[in-house]
């Protein structure tokens, strides 16, 4: 799950491809039109911490060197349950699906 190219739905609905290389993640939705680039760093085989870095045309709660820190509490071959955190926009959960 470190690497590879995943998918997932906001709590609002919107799709979400996630394309993960080495200490570099990509979030792109609305149809390429918006994209968030974090630095990614593994704590440990299921806890990540995302250091947010730049946005293009989404407006989120984050801020460039917000830290989300991700806990994987549910894995299968091809998914995984993830609950993050971070003090500017909160907690979430969400199914992350591994598409290649």
């Amino acid at each position: 799950m470190r690497r590879g190219i995943f998918a997932y739905k906001t709590s609002m609905g919107t799709e979400v491809k996630v394309i993960r290389r080495k200490q570099k993640q990509k979030e792109i939705s609305n149809g390429g039109k918006s994209k968030l680039i974090t630095k990614i760093r593994w704590v440990n085989d299921s806890t990540y911490v995302l250091i947010f870095k730049r946005e293009k045309n989404d407006p989120e709660c984050l801020k460039k060197g917000t830290r989300i820190i991700n806990t994987i509490i549910k894995c299968s071959e091809n998914e995984y349950t993830v609950r993050s955190f971070s003090v500017e926009c909160g907690k979430t959960e969400n199914i992350i699906t591994k598409i290649e």
